[in-house]
């Protein structure tokens, strides 16, 4: 992917497909004068600038949309807990096979969730999203201290696993963002 296209998509999802492919073809313009550095600096600023705005002009749409992901997160959860628990009661299940089914149940609900994200809130994917993520992690460290310490005792590894669980979880939220666009793309009649 060329950084005009990355750039391109990441801020369309704070703006107007135009707007967006405007301010990354004015950035574009300058990173050969200012180099590499400076394009990705200012490319995370516009977008960060951009992701403020809306959720200074429009926070009420901007939580609904991510109330709704949080808590269609949560019903998938629930229904994923009752399959797996089940699947366990029936078989014998290491824990390393535990931790990759609901690894993949997270990326399951996380790509979900990147669909209603794209549906609900076109051009404003991103502070959603964000809105929803930041949920999402406040929700699992609520979890965690509730829990007994019996419970959450770690492994060893985790700390490490951490970032990549995050990491994968995010990328299925924007596989979910970019299938669904790219769906209602096609899907718009060609006007002339």
């Amino acid at each position: 992917m060329r950084k005009v296209d990355a750039a391109e998509w990441l801020l369309s999802m704070t703006t107007t497909p135009e707007r967006a492919a405007a301010t990354a073809g004015d950035l574009t313009e300058e990173a050969p004068k200012r180099g590499p550095l400076w394009f990705w600096w200012s490319l995370s600023r516009t977008t960060a600038s951009l992701v403020w705005r809306t959720f200074a002009e429009t926070p009420l749409l901007t939580m609904r949309v991510a109330l709704r992901a949080f808590l269609l997160e949560v019903k998938m959860l629930a229904l994923f807990t009752v399959i797996l628990n089940g699947y366990i009661a029936g078989f014998s299940l290491e824990q390393r096979g535990i931790v990759l089914a609901s690894e993949a149940m997270m990326m399951g609900c996380y790509f979900c969730v990147g669909e209603l994200v794209a549906r609900r809130a076109p051009g404003r994917e991103l502070p959603a999203s964000l809105a929803f993520f930041s949920m999402d992690q406040v929700l699992r460290i609520a979890i965690q201290a509730l829990l007994p310490a019996e419970s959450t005792a770690r492994n060893p590894a985790l700390p490490f696993l951490i970032p990549v669980l995050i990491a994968s979880n995010l990328v299925a939220l924007f596989a979910g963002i970019h299938l669904t666009r790219k769906q209602s793309a096609q899907a718009r009649p060609i006007s002339r």
